[in-house]
C-alpha cells in the first residue's frame, strides 16, 4: 500500500509518497490543507528517464 500528497511551502511543491510501516496510520490521519512538519529528510534529484532533463526532486525519509 502506498499514497502520495502534494507537500508545498512559499518556494513551491513536491509530491511526497508514503509506504511501508507508517502508510496507513499517516493515511488516516491526513486530511486535506492539514498543515505537516517534515524534518530529517533527504533531498535528491532522481532520474525519471533516459534523457537528459528527465528528473524530478525528490524528498526521502527514513523512520528508523
Amino acid at each position: 500500500m502506498s499514497f502520495t500528497f502534494w507537500l508545498a511551502d512559499g518556494t513551491g511543491e513536491l509530491p511526497v509518497t508514503v509506504w511501508n510501516r507508517k502508510c496507513e496510520e499517516l493515511y488516516l490521519s491526513l486530511c486535506r490543507a492539514d498543515m505537516v512538519h517534515v524534518s530529517g529528510y533527504a533531498l535528491r534529484m532522481w532520474r525519471t528517464g533516459p534523457a537528459d532533463g528527465q528528473a524530478e526532486w525528490r524528498a526521502s525519509v527514513n523512520t528508523r
